[in-house]
């Protein structure tokens, strides 16, 4: 795979991105918007490890860490969601499943090598004392690889042409906050407030990966708020799933797509996402 590292910045090829979206694809092969936003978290999960044990922090149905990682054996999965974790109870990839809040992690001091989180923390009112109990149940040394989303992704919400209209700052609040709300998002915060949010818990950054550039993150928007309008039975992604899955070859095609937003991106440092690898120091 061709890729490019500059400082702690790690830059993902057009095709390793269309890679992942075709491992991704195998979990959500119909969900253009959810499945594009994966398969920039895989691209950059790809080149990590994660020494055990591991505690996945927030693992819902546990499905996309099997994905990442399938050969673990050494993983605790914790969510709130009663649910999601039946579902990872089911999963190969965990030896124990836990639900609890992460406010209060009912771990031993130093219990774990590291601690994998995929957009957790924007749903947190403080996201600070979590990341404090993070850093408190990892071992010296230990890792901290998570992803969120950024205040960049909030602000590329209103289209384009709202700025044509006269109520165009009402209009733009609104879609804001219908979408927050609805993603039950509390905390979106610029890349660089995330970041400080971590050196204030106790973290050294060592790798800060940009995801969802530009045209690949106003795409997303678009897919998503598509998806969740409201209809008369539920929402527009039941229909659009089952028009999906008529559709001849969708999801190989559409990984060229998703490929082919990558090859359009100019400034990739400016995104709608970032994955970063904090550690613990020693």
């Amino acid at each position: 795979m061709d890729l490019k590292i500059t400082g702690t910045q790690l830059e993902i090829h057009p095709d390793q991105l269309r890679q992942s979206f075709e491992a991704v694809a195998g979990l959500y092969p119909y969900q253009p918007s959810l499945s594009l936003w994966r398969a920039w978290e895989h691209a950059v999960y790809q080149e990590h490890d994660l020494p055990g044990p591991v505690l996945d922090l927030g693992c819902g149905d546990g499905r996309f860490f099997t994905l990442l990682w399938p050969e673990r054996g050494d993983v605790i999965g914790l969510d709130r969601n009663a649910v999601a974790l039946a579902v990872a109870a089911r999963e190969k990839g965990y030896r124990l499943v836990c639900q609890s809040d992460a406010v209060l992690l009912p771990f031993e001091e130093e219990s774990f090598g590291s601690v994998f989180s995929n957009c957790v923390l924007e749903h947190l009112q403080d996201p600070l004392p979590v990341l404090r109990e993070v850093h408190c149940c990892l071992r010296p040394g230990g890792k901290f690889l998570f992803s969120v989303i950024t205040k960049q992704l909030v602000d590329w919400i209103a289209p384009p042409w709202h700025a044509l209209s006269s109520d165009s700052s009402h209009r733009f609040r609104t879609d804001s906050d219908l979408w927050t709300t609805y993603h039950s998002i509390e905390k979106a915060l610029s890349a660089e407030e995330w970041r400080c949010a971590l050196e204030a818990a106790g973290f050294a950054v060592e790798r800060q990966t940009p995801i969802l550039p530009e045209n690949s993150a106003r795409v997303f928007l678009y897919l998503d708020i598509l998806c969740h309008t409201p209809t008369s039975d539920g929402e527009v992604s039941s229909h659009l799933q089952s028009y999906l899955k008529n559709q001849r070859n969708f999801p190989e095609a559409y990984s060229h797509i998703v490929e082919g937003l990558c090859l359009m991106e100019i400034e990739r440092q400016c995104s709608g996402g970032v994955v970063f690898m904090a550690r613990k120091p020693c």
